[in-house]
């Protein structure tokens, strides 16, 4: 319906046009121009998730650098994220090794979780329910995606301080087409976790209304690295030679 009407404005537009006596109403133009590629927008991605859900890929694992990955998802988001007020952060830990990693999934995986923050946060701005709203002495909007190096496991984890989810909705998130938005396919999530399960992963969510959720992924690592930290002493007072 949306594409139909601001169609008709711009098919409009130009009949007057052609008329002659019509001054062109630029402001008009461009707003339903505007509508137009943000509705083929959203298009694309409903049509593109009902596709991925469809027809799942297996991973082509390279070794590739998983910080590399956030780093770019972090300058995707990152303009939308100031236009909407929301703080968008990342820690991530410089001693991850490369990883055995589909890197086209895995972002598309880590992009699913950073849109629905970003929708988490936009949702309760507009909530007209006084007593989840957002109000002024509360914390900024804030994403944070977090990468640390375990014993054998990479963990990822992406939290924000948004609404939170219901305690009885969370055991359903993962579930196909299930979804608490308006314009939800209830697909984003179910991918995320059969791209993370494809790469023999685990994830796992907490959350709490009015205070926020937090997804916590871990990837195995192909191998360990080896840190400062864990090399062995020098043996001291001993010349090389030493054969005690």
């Amino acid at each position: 319906n949306s594409l139909n009407i601001h169609a008709e404005i711009l098919l409009k537009e130009a009949d007057d046009q052609t008329g002659g006596d019509q001054v062109l109403d630029r402001d008009r133009v461009r707003r339903a121009a505007e509508v137009i590629l943000e509705e083929t927008a959203r298009l694309t991605d409903i049509v593109n998730g009902f596709i991925e859900a469809a027809r799942p890929q297996p991973p082509q694992l390279e070794r590739k650098a998983l910080n590399r990955i956030i780093e770019d998802l972090i300058r995707v988001f990152a303009q939308e994220c100031e236009q909407e007020g929301i703080e968008l952060k990342s820690e991530l830990d410089p001693d991850l090794p490369p990883m055995d990693l589909d890197a086209h999934l895995m972002f598309q995986a880590l992009r699913n979780l950073i849109r629905n923050a970003i929708e988490a946060h936009r949702l309760w701005e507009g909530d007209e329910d006084g007593a989840t709203r957002r109000n002024k002495d509360d914390k900024p909007p804030m994403i944070i995606v977090r990468t640390k190096l375990g014993d054998d496991y990479v963990a990822v984890e992406i939290a924000d301080n948004g609404p939170g989810i219901e305690e009885e909705n969370i055991d359903k998130i993962f579930e196909p087409y299930y979804t608490t938005k308006f314009n939800g396919t209830g697909l984003g999530l179910m991918v995320v976790y059969r791209v993370i399960i494809q790469h023999q992963g685990s994830i796992h969510v907490d959350s709490k209304p009015g205070v926020g959720t937090r997804f916590v992924i871990s990837l195995p690592l192909a191998e360990r690295p080896l840190r400062l930290l864990d090399r062995p002493a020098p043996m001291e007072g001993r010349s090389p030679d030493s054969k005690d």
